[in-house]
């Protein structure tokens, strides 16, 4: 702390309230005294700009139009600079906030607007479920997807949460939309630790959330908007796969563990699973998805007479434009290498993920290990050699 602050020559700011303070999200430490200044110095803030329009008001001298704007605007500074880093909307978006302006500064002043709302959570929540919300933008959607969550638990917040919006949306409802952000708050949730906790401690720790636009990182406009199959069932990424909790990097704050996987949840038995990753409509797509799928289908297909080119068939039936083909092909070889590993024992994939021989396999940089970037690269429409290490041999082991 002493180093960042002599090197940014913070002592020096003499114009802004600011404050610095270690910490470390996967663990918590130091956020709870971060956010509990954070909470200080907005509600002095805000304090101070009500008690400076009420006496611009008496005094006659500010009209109503530039009291409020000065008072949404006035010290967003305060409020997000520590999360103007993480908040970077692309400048060639179209936002679902179209009262914001673009880029980090509109970023920032959704952000304070929002931090400064004082709705009834409870009451949005109850009026959501009761189908009486009117107000179904992109705050509340975040805000009723982390209570379901946070209340329900992932299974059970999706399925109130997409019957609640159907009835409020009507032929609005657009299905791959609502999942994104329910899913982009469950994996938020899981991996940072919220002292407050609160909604707002939330987007204070997730402050990318509040831009809309995160959407169109991980789907062209034409997949998400332009795909009608996109408003009536999930659909794939075609950008970038989803952010999963099963990767290397992605450890639960809960446990504040990194050295071993978190736990596996399976929500479906593996005959729904396959059943629904053949009419690509899983839980959830990420890379647990794959191995799983995998599993299910070299199951099914077995590995001889053609049965790798079936598995290899029914992913790219599956992943469309998302498809990898020596991605895939590294997948099924290190697939059957654990299977082999244990002889092939496992009843379900829950045990066999779960498998000292295996639980490497959810580390979705293991490839890297096989691939180089432009190994990996020159691979996607055609089979690639590993061109730093060859893979494991499945007949030898």
């Amino acid at each position: 702390v002493k180093e960042i602050t002599d090197r940014l020559e913070l002592l020096k700011i003499r114009n802004r309230t600011w404050h610095i303070q270690g910490t470390c999200a996967p663990v918590g430490d130091g956020l709870r005294e971060s956010l509990d200044w954070l909470s200080k110095i907005v509600k002095v803030k805000k304090q101070s700009r009500m008690e400076s329009v009420a006496s611009a008001f008496a005094a006659g001298k500010v009209a109503a139009g530039s009291a409020v704007a000065s008072a949404v605007s006035a010290g967003s500074t305060a409020i997000v600079s520590g999360a103007r880093s993480v908040v970077a909307p692309s400048e060639d978006k179209q936002s679902a906030d179209k009262s914001v302006g673009r880029g980090s500064e509109g970023m920032e002043a959704l952000m304070l607007s929002w931090l400064e709302d004082v709705d009834d959570e409870e009451a949005t929540l109850q009026q959501f479920i009761d189908g009486k919300l009117k107000q179904w933008g992109h705050k509340n959607r975040l805000l009723v997807s982390w209570l379901l969550v946070r209340r329900n638990g992932r299974k059970e917040a999706i399925r109130l949460l997409f019957d609640g919006a159907r009835g409020i949306l009507g032929d609005s409802f657009h299905e791959t939309t609502l999942y994104f952000w329910v899913h982009m708050v469950h994996y938020a949730s899981e991996l940072t630790t919220n002292p407050l906790g609160s909604f707002k401690g939330f987007l204070l720790l997730n402050p990318q959330l509040v831009n809309s636009d995160l959407l169109l990182e991980y789907y062209t406009q034409e997949a998400i908007w332009q795909n009608p199959d996109a408003q009536a069932q999930v659909v794939m990424p075609d950008k970038k796969p989803l952010p999963s909790l099963l990767g290397g990097a992605a450890v639960s704050a809960k446990n504040g563990t990194s050295d071993q996987p978190p736990e596996v949840v399976h929500e479906l038995c593996d005959e729904e699973f396959l059943e629904l990753f053949s009419q690509r409509k899983p839980p959830s797509w990420g890379h647990e998805t794959k191995l799983r799928a995998i599993w299910l289908l070299l199951r099914l297909e077995g590995r001889r007479q053609g049965g790798t080119s079936r598995v290899f068939k029914k992913l790219q039936q599956a992943e469309a434009g998302m498809h990898h083909i020596t991605e895939s092909y590294f997948w099924i070889q290190m697939v059957s290498y654990g299977g082999a590993s244990m002889g092939d024992t496992a009843e379900c994939f829950a045990e066999f993920i779960r498998h000292d021989s295996c639980k490497q396999l959810l580390d979705p940089g293991l490839i890297l290990k096989h691939y180089s970037d432009g190994g990996l690269a020159e691979g996607v429409a055609e089979f690639r050699l590993p061109d730093i290490k060859p893979m494991p041999n499945v007949v030898a082991k």
